[in-house]
């Protein structure tokens, strides 16, 4: 139980590592990044992939934002669900409190998260991200207790 514990808890660092490098790259390259995983996407998909380019890049454009913040709320996701993991592991409890810890730690690092955007280049503190992020972790979160009280 006790390597289990350290597992979990390394990797929610990693993720919360993650989360900050991503955040940390300046708005070029973030959008580039973005832009590129989303022409993959469009790419490999059978209905667009052998569309003209004009017309795959119409629709990398409109499908971009979408694909941003859906990296947002799986991020946030995948974190709440570790967080969660890792608090249960540590207390060998899991409870409504686990549960409310867990998303106000995401919570804190999700506003931390936009703060930090403040002080990169051509990037900004956007609401709407924390609004993101907070539904993904306590989806995260929720996953994991519903799964674990019905047992």
């Amino acid at each position: 139980m006790k390597l289990l514990r350290y597992i979990l808890w390394a990797l929610v660092l990693v993720v919360m590592i993650l989360i900050y490098q991503l955040s940390a790259q300046p708005a070029e390259k973030s959008d580039k990044v973005s832009k590129g995983f989303t022409g993959a996407v469009v790419n490999t998909m059978p209905h667009t992939k052998n569309l003209p380019e004009n017309e795959k890049h119409s629709i990398v454009v409109r499908l971009d934002g979408m694909i941003r913040k859906g990296a947002h709320f799986f991020l946030f996701f995948i974190l709440g669900l570790l967080i969660m993991a890792a608090i249960a592991a540590t207390n060998r409890e899991i409870s409504i409190r686990t549960f409310v810890l867990t998303v106000a730690i995401c919570l804190v690092y999700a506003i931390s998260d936009e703060t930090h955007q403040i002080f990169v280049d051509g990037r900004s503190f956007q609401i709407s991200d924390i609004l993101i992020d907070t539904v993904g972790s306590v989806l995260g979160a929720g996953v994991l207790l519903i799964g674990i009280l019905r047992k």
